[in-house]
């Protein structure tokens, strides 16, 4: 980086790159306001550096000069860092409960300024007071938010590269496809691709039940995150605070003798380990022929091959969609087992369609 600064108070640093240049519009001792230019994409770029203070009446001067920010603004405006507030019940786990009027001037100036949110991944916390019994508390105090502007710009930016990839898709992908089904002679119903076709109303299905799923029970997948990520930091501090004693005690690893006794030793451990498989085995006893499928003794013959080989029943699919755990699925945000079963009678013979394209 070719440039380090700090605000008036040191408490907030920025650290710039040489293709961007650098104009500081306000500089308080809440929040630092920069004016950059992006060399490369020839475009202002207004930037909020914020480290509040934990008090909401302390907090008032950050809140009035977004205020008068979001006024005066004309171009893409990003504003982020500690905040030192929350926005919901969901952001705070332990210590005292979070009360309405700790919200209320926050939330207010974010909508008031038609500010938005930056979605993220990993923690959904950004601070924790180190404990790991009962008086843990984990906080997200720390986030992005950025103006309608910069939206658009960023939507632009992704639709141009959109285009990009699909020419991309059209020059590599489409005459591989085509190639392939010439070669394997396929067809389609209806002039359909099966996989497309379901893979679009598999799509539909999973904005709607997705929607209504956070109307009604709210973020499960958020929830299930703040829960993991609150086991593994109490399991790392636990980890961490282990004494010598007990965790030598938890490392030994044990194994019998063959007179009964134990050993404790790792290294003499090792030794009878390698030991008692070097005896298992000698060089005289390796196999010289290199066709190794010849020792193996044959099962399956051609006619049940053949039979293997065929493309499969309406009747076999459901047997194999019907022998699916029920709460299985491929990932977070995919149909489990017991989708398909519940709604076979609707889904059949899309599910037919892309097994049989499969085959």
């Amino acid at each position: 980086m070719c440039l380090a600064n700090a605000n008036c108070n040191g408490k907030i640093w920025y650290f710039v790159a040489d293709n961007i240049d650098v104009e500081v519009l306000i500089d308080s001792p809440l929040q630092i306001t920069l004016k950059l230019f992006l060399q490369d994409l020839n475009q202002h770029l207004i930037t909020t550096l914020v480290y509040a203070k934990y008090s909401a009446s302390e907090s008032l001067e950050l809140w009035e000069d977004i205020y008068h920010l979001s006024n005066t603004l004309s171009c893409s405006w990003l504003i982020g860092g500690d905040f030192n507030v929350f926005l919901n019940d969901e952001e705070k786990t332990g210590g005292n409960l979070i009360q309405p009027q700790d919200i209320e001037d926050f939330a207010f100036c974010i909508n008031s300024c038609d500010l938005e949110e930056v979605n993220f991944k990993g923690s959904p916390f950004t601070w924790w007071n180190g404990i790991a019994d009962e008086a843990c508390i984990f906080e997200r105090l720390d986030r992005m938010l950025v103006n309608s502007l910069l939206l658009d710009n960023l939507e632009i930016l992704k639709w141009n590269i959109l285009q990009e990839l699909d020419q991309i898709m059209l020059h590599f992908f489409v005459p591989m496809v085509i190639s392939i089904r010439i070669r394997l002679n396929w067809s389609t119903w209806e002039h359909e691709d099966p996989f497309i076709n379901f893979k679009s109303k598999m799509k539909k299905l999973k904005e709607v039940l997705s929607k209504w799923s956070k109307e009604v029970f709210g973020d499960i997948f958020k929830q299930l995150i703040i829960r993991e990520e609150i086991v593994r930091l109490n399991e790392q501090l636990f980890d961490e605070n282990l004494s010598q004693g007990r965790r030598k005690k938890l490392q030994i690893k044990r194994i019998q003798n063959s007179d009964g006794s134990w050993i404790e030793d790792d290294e003499q451990m090792a030794d009878e380990a390698v030991h008692f498989y070097s005896q298992q085995f000698s060089q005289e006893e390796l196999i010289g022929d290199e066709n190794l499928l010849s020792l193996f003794p044959v099962f399956i013959d051609q006619n049940r091959n053949d039979l293997l080989c065929q493309m499969p029943r309406v009747d076999e699919v459901k047997k194999a969609v019907f022998n699916l755990g029920g709460s299985s699925a491929s990932g977070p945000d995919s149909f489990p087992g017991i989708f398909y079963q519940t709604c076979w009678d609707i889904i059949s013979l899309d599910v037919y369609k892309v097994v049989v394209a499969f085959f």
